[in-house]
């Protein structure tokens, strides 16, 4: 077993961000970090902690090889409209997406442009 240790103010303020969507504000919240500095342990300490067997959490991983990227942006962008569309927030899904796909086309970036268009339609 995993020992949780010295990270309890992050906890708390990811805490708070849990509560403020519980409550119709909901947010994006990032963990990231070097591999095994404990990102899996802060997540299940937190579901442990927050989250009860009705509430519903959206959860995705990605691992950016190049952080420096142009596309990190619009990638973390498209996965925040997917957030929104998820909570029911299309309005403020769509512009989000759309500027995604938008940034993903300049850049000549085929595939995740028709990812981005892929999660745009099914909105529309």
């Amino acid at each position: 077993m995993t020992t949780f240790v010295g990270r309890e103010q992050d906890l708390e303020t990811v805490g708070r961000y849990f509560q403020d969507a519980a409550q119709g504000k909901g947010s994006v919240v990032f963990i990231t970090g070097e591999a095994g500095i404990g990102k899996t342990t802060f997540i299940n300490e937190f579901k442990a902690r927050y989250v009860d067997a009705q509430t519903r959490l959206k959860e995705s991983a990605a691992e950016f090889k190049r952080l420096q990227q142009p596309h990190h942006l619009a990638e973390a962008q498209l996965l925040h409209g997917q957030m929104l569309a998820a909570a029911g927030q299309n309005d403020k899904a769509l512009p989000i997406m759309l500027k995604a796909k938008a940034t993903f086309a300049k850049l000549g970036l085929k595939r995740l442009e028709n990812e981005a268009e892929r999660v745009i339609s099914r909105m529309r």
